[in-house]
């Protein structure tokens, strides 16, 4: 059993503020995110992750004494599962870690239904809500927005991201050249993706409209830039649509 004290110094601490890997490398980057979207992380009960959260703040108060790997371990879950802002337990289906699992069964629907008509509306609708849910609870917190615009923001991105979807089907539909060899398995992918312009600018609109939080190297706030929220918003849509290539290509 862990012993608490009110004061443990040790020779060195662990910056648990900051990523473990060095995320101006890719390899880093890559390492960290592998680590926060770990379908296993889902299973983690909340019990457990609150747990883990404790220990951090006890060892950041310096009232904890615990191994390196206990340390990260702790903290891999807590990115998985708390938002980063507000420290608030994410709903687990709207987890990073909850990712890859829900994205099969939706993808894994639509690759099955898309032919008809009737059930794509049906399940473009449910994958635009759950990518909405989703933009929205990995936001960039620091944007304050009323319930209002949350709920119009919610509205409109389901809507126009289901439009989109269905759009993207009927011209595809209409042009039988983009349904041969290759070219038919990115059929479903194309019409998820193109949903995808739609719904990230939508849900993170507050983003845009006011900026968010920029830092310096030395960790200082330097103000808020609306810049900064366009080019992040815009790799985002980028990178949801990169990464269903993969999976789409071998389907």
């Amino acid at each position: 059993e862990r012993k608490e004290s009110p004061a443990i110094q040790p020779q060195r601490r662990l910056n648990l503020d900051n990523p473990r890997y060095d995320m101006s490398q890719y390899s880093g980057r890559l390492r960290h995110y592998l680590e926060v979207t770990d379908p296993r992380k889902v299973f983690v009960s909340t019990t457990r992750l609150y747990e883990a959260r404790a220990m951090l703040e006890l060892y950041r108060q310096g009232r904890l004494d615990a191994s390196d790997d206990e340390l990260w371990h702790a903290k891999r879950l807590c990115d998985s599962a708390f938002h980063p802002d507000t420290g608030e337990l994410v709903f687990f289906p709207w987890r990073m870690a909850a990712q890859v699992p829900c994205n099969m069964v939706l993808l894994g629907v639509a690759l099955t239904v898309y032919h008809s008509a009737k059930a794509l509306v049906v399940v473009a609708t449910v994958n635009q809500m759950f990518n909405a849910m989703v933009n929205y609870h990995n936001r960039n917190a620091t944007v304050k927005t009323t319930s209002e615009e949350r709920l119009v923001a919610f509205l409109a991105a389901t809507a126009v991201a289901t439009t989109v979807a269905i759009s993207t089907r009927r011209y595809i539909e209409a042009r039988p050249w983009l349904r041969r060899g290759m070219l038919a398995r990115l059929v479903p992918m194309a019409i998820g993706s193109s949903a995808h312009f739609a719904n990230v600018p939508l849900m993170r609109q507050g983003e845009l409209r006011k900026g968010v939080q920029v830092f310096d190297e030395h960790g200082q706030l330097l103000g808020a830039s609306t810049r900064a929220a366009w080019l992040a918003v815009g790799l985002t849509v980028i990178s949801r649509i990169v990464m269903a290539v993969p999976a789409a290509c071998l389907t």
